[in-house]
């Protein structure tokens, strides 16, 4: 698509597998808010540009794919080579979407104090540097004032001993970047402004790797029912998942989209029916 075919505002998302994804969600959200808006998918796997080709034909066309592996340090790169050919130096990027965390499968199995330093580099470059690099990829882009939002999960100095030490550290660090970024952008001509978004445990394609690497941890599996189960009874609000997914989807496109929120940056903004306000482990006894 040359950059005369592009008018209406775009929204990138980086990190779709398939319709449980929350980077989906906020997808769903774009598309539905304005018929003329446009969405750019990055894809990693063949299955999930299966899912975005599907997606293009139900939509006419308005949602389009490129396939970047966010862990290579082209990544940024690709995406700044792919929007010059699809929209030359226009600003027509609203804002992006990052969705992406991974870590190797001893993440799940071994003490910290035993895990390779190159796992923590993997999920370190996989979970944070992507988000840098989206926003690096995008950045020339980017209209005034643009959002870039990312999904997080765990808390500083509080132990999630499930996602795995590597994980869970460039967990915390990606929601740190939000804040740095923020800094960064919101002096930049023209500024941008950064959010992050957590919810409580949601059966995504990661959600099930980390489902996957506590079995592998404790020796039995743990099916999204009993994660659903026991989330519920610790909450404080009756606690629905997909609920959770579409409203994270929501909460990420109004805040891009929506000029109240022009003086707002650097916010994690939580949609876990108060599950991090309980204290517990999101993980159900080993006697359930």
């Amino acid at each position: 698509m040359s950059s005369q075919e592009v008018k209406s505002p775009l929204l990138i998302v980086a990190g779709v597998h398939d319709e449980m994804s929350l980077g989906w969600s906020a997808a769903e959200a774009w598309l539905g808010g304005d018929p003329n808006n446009q969405l750019l998918v990055t894809t990693r796997s063949k299955k999930a540009g299966e899912f975005i080709a599907a997606k293009a034909e139900e939509t006419d066309g308005r949602v389009s794919g490129i396939e970047i592996d966010w862990t290579e340090p082209a990544a940024a790169r690709e995406l700044y080579d792919a929007l010059t050919r699809r929209v030359g130096s226009d600003r027509m990027v609203a804002g992006v979407v990052h969705s992406v965390a991974n870590a190797p499968p001893e993440n799940f199995t071994t003490p910290a104090h035993q895990l390779s330093n190159e796992v923590y580099v993997k999920a370190f470059e996989a979970t944070t540097l992507s988000f840098k690099g989206l926003v690096a990829g995008a950045r020339d882009n980017l209209r005034p004032w643009a959002g870039a939002v990312t999904y997080g999960f765990s808390e500083y100095r509080r132990l999630t001993a499930e996602y795995g030490p590597a994980l869970s550290i460039a967990k915390v660090a990606l929601s740190h970047s939000v804040a740095e970024l923020a800094g960064s952008l919101g002096r930049e001509d023209p500024p941008a402004r950064t959010a992050e978004i957590v919810t409580g445990f949601i059966p995504t394609y990661a959600g099930r790797g980390v489902l996957l690497g506590i079995r592998r941890q404790r020796g039995r599996p743990v099916t999204p029912e009993q994660m659903a189960e026991y989330v519920e009874e610790v909450s404080l609000l009756p606690a629905d998942a997909d609920e959770q997914r579409r409203n994270a989807g929501l909460i990420a496109v109004d805040f891009i989209a929506n000029p109240m929120w022009s003086q707002t940056t650097g916010q994690r903004f939580e949609v876990n029916a108060g599950w991090s306000l309980s204290g517990k482990s999101i993980v159900p006894d080993e006697d359930r």
